[in-house]
């Protein structure tokens, strides 16, 4: 072996010894280190799964919160635009409203009713018939009494949905429909054996007509014009029932005093109509109704500066 030779191998010799040394010395601190970082991750790993349990704890009911509010947001103005809307800006924000409701929570039959008669308003009967149906569906013929449903969170909902019914079958000139919900309302909203005194005597169609289309009223300013509408229909159909001129000028007049006050002087022509219906149901029959109409004519004609009442007492 040359002395190259030997020179190289007592490099490799002295290296290797250099390794080894560095191994005995760094490696208790390598392992501590090691140790450490292992310590850290499953710290960070712990923190980590505790957070994800409680977020999945917390999430349902930070979820329920966001649905609702978002349900209160939304029926607030659905309940909003259905009560007092009159313009077209207002029912197409019911309608949006009132649909959004629903897709969050479709068991609430109450918004449904409410969306039905908005179709049913707008000329939508195959949409309002289909709302309709689908609440009929929640409860058995045997359970459509007043001893049933006067219980029930959703009694005025049940009474609403058969009187909407019958009058939605007038339109469709389904008069067998029409006397069959209104007996079906009558049944709701009456004892037993009252229901049974009034179904002693078969109801004609004309009076049934009458019925639904005055009981219409009464919620929200679309219930009034519906009503008024069908009123009218019907007053052209009979012009010489007193009953129906009385009630075109008491539901003209409530029609009015329920406006906002912006729109009372816009309106002002519906207290001239009520006081012409009220005139025409004096002159057909001057002692019906008789008080209620000189109350409210004289009322009319104060706000329109016109001198009081002129009928006979």
């Amino acid at each position: 072996m040359d002395k190259d030779e030997i020179f190289l191998t007592l490099k490799y010799i002295v290296i290797g010894i250099a390794i080894i040394a560095a191994f005995i010395i760094f490696y208790p601190k390598c392992k501590a280190f090691n140790e450490n970082i292992t310590k850290k991750i499953k710290e960070f790993v712990s923190e980590l799964l505790e957070g994800t349990i409680k977020a999945v704890k917390v999430a349902p009911q930070a979820r329920e919160k966001f649905i609702t509010a978002e349900v209160h947001d939304s029926e607030k103005i659905f309940t909003a635009k259905f009560l007092t809307g009159i313009a077209e800006p207002d029912f197409a924000k019911a309608f949006y409203s009132g649909e959004s409701l629903l897709k969050i929570v479709p068991e609430r039959i109450d918004i449904k009713r409410r969306l039905a008669f908005l179709y049913f308003f707008s000329g939508d009967l195959i949409k309002a018939e289909e709302y309709y149906c689908s609440i009929l569906d929640t409860v058995p013929k045997r359970k459509r009494t007043f001893e049933s449903l006067k219980s029930n969170k959703d009694y005025y909902t049940y009474k609403r949905l058969f009187l909407e019914m019958s009058a939605l079958c007038c339109e469709k000139s389904d008069f067998d429909g029409m006397s069959d919900y209104y007996k079906q309302y009558l049944r709701i909203c009456h004892r037993k054996d009252v229901f049974a005194q009034m179904s002693e005597n078969a109801l004609e169609q004309q009076e049934v007509e009458i019925s639904v289309y005055s009981n219409l009223a009464g919620e929200g300013l679309c219930s009034y014009i519906e009503s008024l509408e069908g009123l009218k229909q019907l007053d052209s159909k009979y012009p010489n029932n007193v009953r129906i001129a009385f009630l075109l000028g008491f539901n003209t007049f409530e029609f009015y005093n329920l406006l906002l006050s912006e729109w009372k002087d816009t309106y002002k022509h519906l207290l001239i109509e009520s006081k012409m219906y009220f005139e025409k149901a004096a002159q057909i029959d001057p002692e019906y109704e008789q008080q209620t109409i000189l109350k409210n004519l004289g009322i009319i004609k104060k706000v329109l500066n016109e001198p009081g009442p002129d009928i006979k007492q």
